[in-house]
């Protein structure tokens, strides 16, 4: 049970920080290469024939890209097969969080399905059936309007799906770091209740320790005031 909970962490943490990079480094220099288009065919080409020349570009491709999306997707899908809609334990308040929480889960399952779509019609197109992702290929490709619609979408999933894990990651740490600041100005074993009577007199105390079960944390009995690893 132990070493299942520890795996869990680990690859809780992993799955972390492929989110930032190099999957989340990566869909901002897409988003930067894919505005030369903004110049014309010859900048956006340029820019296409620049990167398509780097060498070892497919194992920057494989390594870099595809292994930690794909690492990222699939055990994005496991963490959302087993999370709490009710309660998921952290957040800035619990109505926003369980809307962002959701929509979290829902722009990954709708990224996967995206992602494959684009990575078909696109780089597999110029790999393994010899066609030219150029300029005018994109033009043609995006000309029906669905296409535009679809893409619009994705977009917009792929930004808030990258830009609320930022948020969250920083809240986490932000909500730790305050935690164990309480923790170490009121190092008193036992801190359950909210308020506890000392020689006679009523001392409010901060439950800490129930606070950090809510959020999944351990607590140390010891009353050191250490802020353990989550257990999930």
């Amino acid at each position: 049970m132990v070493r299942s909970e520890i795996r869990h962490y680990y690859l809780r943490r992993w799955h972390s920080i492929t989110g930032i990079f190099p999957v989340g480094v990566f869909l901002v220099q897409h988003f930067l290469g894919n505005a030369f288009a903004i110049r014309g065919p010859e900048a956006f080409n340029q820019h296409a024939e620049f990167l398509l020349g780097l060498p070892y570009l497919p194992v920057l491709e494989i390594g870099g890209v595809f292994g930690p999306l794909l690492f990222h997707g699939i055990y994005g899908l496991v963490v959302s097969a087993e999370g709490d809609f009710a309660h998921p334990g952290h957040g800035i308040g619990l109505r926003y969080h369980n809307l962002a929480y959701l929509l979290q889960r829902i722009s990954g399952v709708l990224l996967i399905l995206f992602i494959t779509y684009h990575v078909w019609n696109t780089r597999v197109q110029g790999v393994f059936f010899g066609r030219t992702i150029d300029y005018a290929y994109m033009v043609r490709y995006f000309a029906p309007t669905p296409e535009k619609l679809l893409y619009i979408l994705g977009i917009v999933c792929a930004c808030y799906h990258f830009s609320h894990g930022l948020f969250n990651i920083a809240s986490k740490k932000l909500t730790a770091r305050l935690q164990a600041r309480v923790d170490t100005r009121a190092p008193w074993p036992g801190r359950e209740g909210a308020i506890r009577c000392g020689a006679g007199v009523p001392v409010p105390l901060w439950p800490a320790g129930s606070r950090r079960r809510a959020r999944g944390w351990s607590v140390n009995d010891k009353g050191s005031g250490r802020v353990c690893a989550p257990s999930r």
